[in-house]
């Protein structure tokens, strides 16, 4: 189970603008759709000299350079086996960029487009047989491990109600300044933490009972992980935290 809803996408008439993603993208902004992460994929099997390199390409918009930088850490994170490079400002010639456009944070996952083209794209020779099998499966693992990380794996249980996910709320999320913590009949002591998405701790505090809130305005713009756990094991709870 994940806090944020994943979508598998696949947009038509990329080549003539962008057309399908910017309509998905637009419609998205017009119904006030709160999208965490975009992780667009394109050309991922040609590896022509060998070296499994790849590239992100980012932009600062919206949540975008974090999200790369998250990217980035999956590789050591899942022993993936690809060399990566970062392209700040990355290119606006896909899917990617629609999103960009409409201020919701996106990544491009390539393989390296800049120095390593694929001599068969675009062309009746863009054969299967030019794929290198591995490479392409690294950038899938690569990919999916981004993409389930944004959309945060929920862990955890609540002892004091048996519906925990209605009595158990953190809000606003997104958040700028203070944060709320409701959790309905809490009388535990739980330590309360608030983990980047590299993994470390940025924020530490005690708290008692089944209403807190906690300042996080001094934390960079970004995606946490907010934790909360009880030395009896009564509360186990993880979720996910936007911070603007």
């Amino acid at each position: 189970n994940y806090a944020y809803t994943v979508v598998y996408a696949a947009w038509d008439e990329e080549e003539y603008g962008l057309v399908g993603s910017n309509n998905y993208a637009t419609a998205a902004e017009n119904a006030g759709d709160t999208i965490v992460a975009v992780i667009n994929i394109d050309a991922i099997a040609y590896d022509g000299d060998g070296d499994s390199l790849a590239r992100v390409h980012v932009r600062d918009i919206a949540n975008s350079l974090n999200l790369g930088t998250v990217a980035a850490s999956m590789i050591g994170t899942y022993g993936i086996g690809l060399q990566i490079e970062v392209n700040n400002p990355g290119a606006t010639y896909s899917d990617h960029a629609s999103f960009w456009n409409h201020d919701f944070s996106a990544i491009l996952i390539i393989e390296d487009f800049d120095n390593d083209g694929n001599p068969h794209y675009h062309t009746p020779t863009d054969e299967v047989q030019y794929f290198d099998n591995g490479y392409y499966h690294e950038i899938a693992k690569w990919a999916f491990a981004t993409a389930a990380t944004m959309a945060v794996p929920i862990s955890g249980s609540v002892g004091v109600e048996e519906n925990a996910e209605a009595e158990w709320r953190i809000y606003p999320n997104p958040t700028n300044g203070l944060l709320n913590i409701s959790l309905d009949g809490n009388t535990a002591t739980c330590n309360l933490e608030i983990v980047d998405m590299k993994g470390a701790a940025v924020l530490q505090t005690t708290v008692i009972g089944s209403r807190h809130s906690v300042d996080v305005s001094a934390l960079p713009k970004g995606m946490y992980t907010l934790r909360m756990t009880s030395a009896d094991g009564a509360v186990d709870i993880s979720r996910p935290l936007i911070k603007n």
